[in-house]
């Protein structure tokens, strides 16, 4: 990349430079894993800068910011998200205390099964009166 582009990337994309941060923190809920996306996508910008066609308004930032989101949901991809286990929610005693788990004994299903079912006839139901 030559001295001229160098310094219309740097005009251009790096002001926005807040804004891709607060993007990635707001999709990673994490510090250090915001910095790091929007590294790699500021590195990603540079590479493809000379096909950016925009102006050094709003689309600027747009596209660095869609850059941004791209390189979160493909860093995501990757990993395997890890729930606790809580006792407290996932126990007997707390799902005999909600309806479906009655419905569940008397169809016979999981209680998984009876919510997706519910979840599915209220869309149906939303879908019909509108």
């Amino acid at each position: 990349m030559d001295s001229g582009a160098l310094a219309r990337f740097e005009a251009v994309v790096l002001p926005h430079l807040d804004a891709a941060y607060t993007l990635a923190r707001y999709l990673t809920r994490n510090a250090q894993d915001a910095e790091d996306i929007v590294q790699d996508a500021c590195l990603r910008a540079l590479k493809y800068f000379e096909s950016f066609r925009g102006d050094e308004g709003t689309s600027a930032r747009a596209w660095l910011l869609t850059i941004v989101r791209n390189t979160a949901y493909s860093s995501r991809r990757g990993q395997h998200v890890a729930t606790e286990f809580d006792e407290t929610q996932h126990s007997g005693a707390v799902a005999d205390e909600h309806p479906e788990a009655a419905i569940s004994d008397v169809t016979g299903v999981p209680v998984g099964t009876v919510m997706s079912r519910l979840s599915r006839a209220r869309a149906r139901l939303q879908e019909a009166l509108t």
